[in-house]
């Protein structure tokens, strides 16, 4: 690791001590029960915007605080503590009685526990799916996405069987029609839906490496990076050619970016405060039940960053890798520290720009290398890998890579003739199912003053020219300032090449033009249900492309705090009504994203990446081409194949 001296970094995430610290003065609280309270997530309560800027031009110090969400399964009551670490008491307590926090994976394992040793359970399974080992079955936890009366902690138990120990491949054998209801509170089973309609598939799918013939001309494919990487790391703080950020991650989101700069000459011009995806859905397209109630909200329900993976080296990631660390939370406050959650590393994309002079026959070019921070989250049967990008010319780009395991169901692929599902393999189908992503982007683009505005690209009519044209070759930008939050709803026009730019309401470039970022969308599918779908219901931010909010610090989810049994929006739904204006204000993008995923055969058993995104491209943020000074070597290691 290279190493440099600055300040300690505000937005460091808790380390173990900290997480205990943390955990010990919340059960220090009088109404704190070890018998019926759960810790749901302990992290670094990150302090205000205005706090860290006044930290930032200053010596002062920062009170260090953590955030705690505890759970109590008797009052069903969630509450929020603010904790000083640095003075070790409570700040403030904030009760919500009508919500349910996420699911931990302590539940889910005691839930799964519960079923394997229920008599009824046991009798269902043996005699409807002659299943009679229990140690060979496995549950997967889906919430089940509405408000319950009785206000119980409900989750619902899809069920598979492996064929024996060493079939790692659960999703080959579904146990179709069986799924138990669980009321995490009491852990006891309320519901047992049952109905065999099909018999578990038995044959085998495996995908672990040592049960293949395994090609034999591939050749090492090694990255050297003989002087070591080009970034600089101290804590979380990361220094990377003209960039400068902080890496963060916590329970629910997990990789966070923030306080993105570029460093032109002495000065370091700010682009995005805080970047992050606030939230994930993945709604499944099967009209008949139980199926027809998949609709997971992978972070709010479950949280990305407790379901993120310890990164390997050589395989996750190529070159000279630098990892950070995380600590998560069991539900007793225990610390339970994550090895290699996020990677970071460069990596060479090829050309950067080129020109060959016609007339000197002199060629000038320069190739492109990038900064990748990722993490790789399972939840349950996908693996999705999360990768911010940072390219020398400025660029910014996210990805979401999509991988792992097709969920599968033995039921028959057609509903009243509709097709609604693939067959990747005899007698297991995948249903279709989209997943959907809300990035949330806090810009301060030359400041925290900024307007948005939606450009499009338009053939003019003869009228709006004011002269008949023959070549009918004419094309012009329209513009529209988004003044205000309702307004700011948007949707993509591939029609018109829509973009949006975030503009600085004060600075200009050498030419008189505002600084500014563009929004330019990469994977363009639409969300397919309807407004009154109980998805959309949930999470309004799936209506439009784009939204933009004036800067409040407590706005951070697109679907609210609380997902998990809420039937209406509590994120962007509601807090754009408020109007609030937009023109020359410290302002939050949010983007939607996703794919649609038909499956095919060739995604199983194990699906090869499909990716979606976007990228931030600077528009007139920088005077010129701000990667002509990239040099012109920066491999010693390329070579001719021999020619035959």
């Amino acid at each position: 690791m290279n190493g440099y001296q600055e300040k300690e970094s505000p937005f460091l995430p808790l380390g173990d001590k900290e997480v205990q610290l943390a955990a010990s003065l919340c059960k220090a609280q009088s109404d704190y029960s070890a018998k019926v309270c759960r810790i749901i997530a302990i992290d670094l309560k990150e302090p205000s915007k205005k706090e860290y800027l006044s930290w930032r031009n200053s010596n002062q110090q920062l009170d260090r605080r953590a955030q705690v969400v505890v759970y109590n399964t008797l009052s069903a009551f969630t509450t929020v503590y603010i904790i000083s670490l640095n003075s070790q008491r409570v700040l403030s307590k904030n009760e919500f009685r009508d919500v349910q926090p996420s699911v931990t994976l302590d539940e889910a394992v005691e839930a799964e526990n519960l079923i394997k040793r229920d008599p009824k359970c046991q009798k269902i399974l043996r005699e409807e799916y002659q299943i009679t080992d229990m140690d060979l079955i496995t549950c997967d936890p889906w919430t089940v996405g509405r408000k319950d009366p009785k206000n119980r902690r409900l989750i619902q138990m899809f069920t598979w069987c492996r064929m024996n120990k060493d079939d790692e491949n659960q999703y080959s054998h579904p146990v179709e029609g069986f799924l138990p209801i669980v009321d995490l509170n009491t852990m006891t089973i309320v519901e047992y839906q049952s109905y065999a309609s099909a018999p578990v598939p038995k044959k085998l799918y495996p995908f672990r490496a040592d049960k293949w013939n395994l090609r034999e001309d591939l050749k090492p494919f090694d990255v050297i990076q003989s002087k070591g990487p080009s970034f600089q790391v101290h804590g979380n703080h990361v220094r990377w050619q003209k960039w400068s950020f902080y890496v963060g991650f916590n329970s629910r989101e997990g990789l966070v970016l923030h306080d993105i700069r570029y460093n032109e000459g002495t000065e370091e011009r700010s682009i995005l405060y805080r970047a992050s995806i606030s939230e994930m859905v993945v709604p499944y397209g099967d009209p008949d039940p139980p199926h027809n109630t998949k609709r997971a909200f992978d972070e709010g329900e479950y949280g990305l960053g407790n379901c993120a993976n310890s990164l390997r080296l050589g395989c996750d990631c190529l070159g000279h890798i630098h990892y950070f660390d995380a600590c998560l939370t069991n539900t007793k406050g225990e610390p339970q520290v994550l090895r290699n959650a996020v990677c970071m590393h460069e990596e060479d994309v090829g050309l950067l720009w080129k020109h060959l002079e016609l007339r000197t026959r002199h060629p000038e070019s320069r190739r492109s290398r990038r900064l990748v921070i990722s993490m790789i989250a399972t939840l349950v049967n996908y693996d999705y890998g999360f990768f911010w990008y940072l390219y020398q010319d400025g660029k910014i780009e996210m990805k979401v890579k999509h991988t792992g395991q097709l969920n599968i169901c033995g039921r028959n692929i057609y509903h009243n003739g509709m097709r609604n599902g693939s067959l990747v393999a005899p007698g297991l189908n995948a249903q279709y199912h989209q997943h959907f992503y809300s990035a949330r982007l806090d810009f301060d683009i030359d400041g925290t003053e900024n307007r948005v505005t939606e450009v499009d690209v338009v053939h003019p009519t003869d009228a709006e020219l004011g002269v008949a044209t023959t070549q009918k070759n004419a094309m012009t930008i329209r513009e529209t300032v988004l003044s205000n939050e309702l307004k700011a709803s948007r949707d993509i026009n591939a029609a018109t090449s829509r973009t949006w730019l975030v503009s600085s309401s004060r600075r200009r470039n050498y030419i008189g033009q505002p600084t500014a970022y563009k929004i330019v969308p990469v994977t363009v599918d639409k969300f397919l249900l309807n407004d009154d779908s109980a998805v959309v219901k949930r999470a309004n931010f799936l209506k439009h492309a784009l939204w933009v909010t004036c800067f409040d610090e407590d706005e951070l989810y697109a679907a609210g705090m609380f997902p998990n049994q809420c039937e209406i929006d509590q994120g962007l739904g509601k807090w754009t009504k408020l109007n609030r204006s937009l023109v020359d204000k410290d302002v939050v993008i949010w983007y939607t994203f996703g794919i649609t995923h038909v499956p095919q055969t060739e995604d199983w058993p194990v699906m090869p990446v499909v990716e979606a995104g976007f990228m931030l491209h600077p528009c007139n943020f920088f005077d010129m081409n701000p990667a002509m000074d990239v040099p012109t070597k920066s491999s010693s290691c390329s070579h001719v194949s021999a020619r035959i």
